[in-house]
């Protein structure tokens, strides 16, 4: 669940990095009381602090009022450094792996995600017996650009030429990437209509 920083009692732990016992849980964004069980009367809700700062809460919640102690909040705290190591790592991971796939530009899938997957698509089409339709643009004059006006200028100019152009033109298309700074590519099982 997102809870805004600052937002209810998860997010006042957030913002301050300092645990609550026993806090009203019904102060929570989205906390809606379920008619077939009790409603929720007490908070245990302590930070999640990783090495660049907190990464989440960790939040327990009771139907009986004040049920928690300060044991609770011990054992809760105790294992709360190795839970946020945990979401830590996980979160660099989903970084890592979403770098790798992904050409920092254009937000699009790279050349690699790109062979990967299309890849899966000649495999499905080949099975089902379909058609494949793989398009490549590659942008005229960017050398041009690249040299008269700088790399960064030519750069912006491949992130406008996908967000404003493939992206308009081609909506059919399964997937679009960027195969190097000059060429985007998409695909797409049968035909699909692409406007000039």
């Amino acid at each position: 669940m997102k809870i805004r920083v600052g937002e209810g009692l998860c997010g006042w732990v957030a913002e301050n990095c300092k645990p609550i016992i026993n806090g009203n849980p019904q102060v929570e964004e989205g906390y809606v009381a379920d008619t077939k069980t009790a409603p929720m009367l007490s908070a245990l809700v302590v930070p999640l602090q990783g090495l660049n700062g907190v990464v989440g809460v960790l939040a327990m919640y009771h139907s009986t009022q004040d049920a928690f102690t300060p044991d609770h909040l011990r054992i809760l705290l105790a294992v709360a450094s190795k839970v946020a190591l945990s979401v830590e790592n996980a979160l660099k991971y989903q970084q890592a792996e979403s770098s790798a796939t992904t050409d920092f530009l254009t937000g699009l899938p790279n050349a690699r995600s790109l062979f990967v997957h299309l890849a899966q698509e000649v495999t499905r089409c080949r099975r089902t017996k379909t058609s494949l339709a793989v398009m490549v643009c590659d942008i005229d004059g960017l050398k041009k650009i690249n040299d008269s006006f700088g790399h960064l200028e030519g750069d912006k100019t491949v992130a406008r030429v996908q967000q404003h152009g493939l992206k308009e033109a081609c909506r059919g298309l399964r997937l679009c990437g960027a195969n190097g700074r000059r060429r985007i590519c998409g695909y797409g099982a049968g035909t699909y209509g692409c406007r000039r």
